[in-house]
């Protein structure tokens, strides 16, 4: 039980062995102190009261904030320690307590054990942080479905949406391919007119490496003059 994204959170607030009352606050953190969850586990509210607020100030609901803050990071370090096993529970209690960042993380995570059923919870993981607001999220979601990279299916309807978000954020790769999936017709009809604004705006990108400014700049160049191979 330790060793489960409960037991984990218990042993960074309270740095000792897996004990009772350190589960119950491990739970108690991965719930978030709801107060439903904690009658659901049979902790009396008033203990949970004591366990919560220390002479009227909630340290430790302080001190667990700042502990998950710092789990993603833990468990990103086990990860590249080669540690598979126990990087998983770790970032997974990272996504579920922490920053659209750590949501990234362990859906970057589950994407790289390459089997269809953790490219699906790759993927939502994604989503979620995505929908946060994350840009690393929305480029790596577009990727994906444009390349069918770690066993998701290409979608490039899907590819667009994502892409396109990214490209509003400043992604210039992402600028450059929703350009190229304009003038393809891949996700919606082609359309030059726009995939010339996409590929002019990826091409003056100052953060567009020298591999997609030059390849923007050609395609937009190709559109202006006409020279299309269809």
């Amino acid at each position: 039980q330790f060793f489960t994204p409960m037991g984990v959170a218990a042993a960074i607030l309270f740095g000792a062995g897996p004990s009772y009352l350190q589960l119950r606050a491990g739970y108690a953190v991965a719930a978030g102190f709801n107060p439903l969850v904690l009658r659901r586990m049979s902790w009396p509210a008033t203990t949970a009261r004591k366990v919560v607020l220390v002479g009227g100030t909630p340290i430790l609901l302080i001190v667990a904030s700042v502990a998950l803050m710092l789990v993603s990071e833990i468990g990103a370090g086990i990860w590249r320690s080669g540690n598979v096993a126990l990087a998983g529970p770790v970032l997974h209690l990272g996504a579920v307590s922490g920053t659209p960042g750590a949501k990234t993380r362990y859906g970057a995570f589950l994407l790289m054990q390459e089997n269809p059923t953790s490219a699906q919870r790759g993927v939502a993981w994604l989503e979620k942080a995505s929908a946060a607001g994350n840009s690393d999220a929305t480029s790596l979601l577009g990727a994906i479905f444009h390349d069918g990279r770690h066993g998701v299916a290409i979608d490039y309807r899907r590819s667009l949406e994502f892409l396109s978000r990214a490209a509003s954020l400043g992604d210039a790769e992402a600028t450059f391919l929703v350009g190229e999936q304009y003038e393809q017709g891949l996700g919606a009809p082609a359309d030059e007119g726009r995939a010339l604004a996409f590929y002019t705006q990826a091409a003056a990108s100052p953060d567009a490496s020298p591999g997609i400014a030059a390849a923007a700049a050609y395609a937009a160049g190709r559109l202006m003059s006409g020279d299309n191979p269809a």
